[in-house]
């Protein structure tokens, strides 16, 4: 029964490993909050000291990963909006090409995309490495 489940396993934890590397919150970058807590820490008498870390752990364990959710769930999407919508608006309404008829004929379903492009552009910022 083990062996049989092996190979599931071991292929779940390659293609979760394989998104994790493109992850937003492992560019530095994207590590806002996180990168400003490091920068707070740095030159501190907590820090230089073996004992001083390890005192430090109860409390700083805590505070990395509530700084780490914090730039995952809220940072990152919040600063991927913008280029989001940006993207959203050059792809769907800027620059329209034929005649008067033919815009007018796809007002609707540019309307009912503009939702689901903005949506994806958004969530694949949110979740994978990007340029804003």
């Amino acid at each position: 029964m083990f062996c049989s489940r092996t190979p599931f396993f071991m292929a779940a934890f390659l293609f979760c490993s394989a998104l994790a590397s493109g992850c937003a919150i492992m560019n530095k970058d994207n590590r806002l909050v996180l990168n400003s807590l490091d920068e707070a820490m740095q030159g501190s008498a907590i820090i230089d000291s073996t004992a001083g870390k390890i005192a430090a752990a109860p409390v700083a364990l805590p505070v990395g990963m509530a700084a780490g959710v914090i730039d995952m769930a809220v940072v990152t999407p919040a600063r991927a909006t913008v280029p989001a919508g940006k993207d959203t608006v050059e792809y769907l309404w800027e620059n329209p090409q034929g005649s008067d008829l033919r815009q007018a004929m796809l007002f609707i379903p540019k309307v009912v995309a503009t939702p689901v492009l903005f949506i994806s552009d958004w969530a694949v910022r949110s979740i994978f490495t990007t340029k804003f």
